[in-house]
């Protein structure tokens, strides 16, 4: 066993009691994701939560650095960088729950920006030799670009 999983808050088992919001076992398999990746060395320590309908679960798990330290705690601080990131993460995995979001959903009608993307057919290509990728619910198809086929 792991330094960092010795050092375990009450707050970082995995619940015991009956949820209402919850299934246990759900609970159960993330406490052991997050676990293994403090075990593995990956990070030294982590807190998450996970709140529904009033009712919520926290994992403090590990160190706050990797030589030791004091344990995770709920209430630990920590520095984050940028806001952005997380908040659409989380924002987009919410609209995958309630079924209006599919992750692997083409990006064009949200971002058009997007659409109609080319991209290079080997990484040593000429900068015109691309092909346009076309991507509907995870299948890819290249069609060649018209100056890939002598057509301007």
């Amino acid at each position: 066993m792991s330094a960092q999983s010795q050092a375990l808050s009450p707050a970082s088992r995995p619940p015991s009691a009956r949820s209402r919001a919850f299934s246990a076992r759900r609970l159960e398999r993330l406490h052991d994701v997050l676990r293994r990746e403090v075990d593995g060395a990956r990070l030294p320590g982590l807190v998450s939560l996970v709140s529904r309908r009033g009712e919520e679960h926290v994992h403090a798990i590990g160190t706050l650095a990797f030589d030791g330290g004091g344990p995770m705690r709920r209430d630990t601080i920590f520095r984050l960088a940028s806001n952005t990131k997380p908040i659409t993460a989380v924002a987009t995995m919410i609209l995958v729950e309630e079924c209006k979001l599919r992750l692997d959903d083409p990006v064009d009608a949200w971002l058009p920006e997007l659409a109609n993307r080319r991209v290079l057919r080997t990484p040593t290509s000429e900068l015109d030799d691309t092909s346009r990728t076309d991507v509907s619910r995870g299948a890819a198809t290249r069609v060649p670009s018209p100056g890939h086929l002598g057509v301007s």
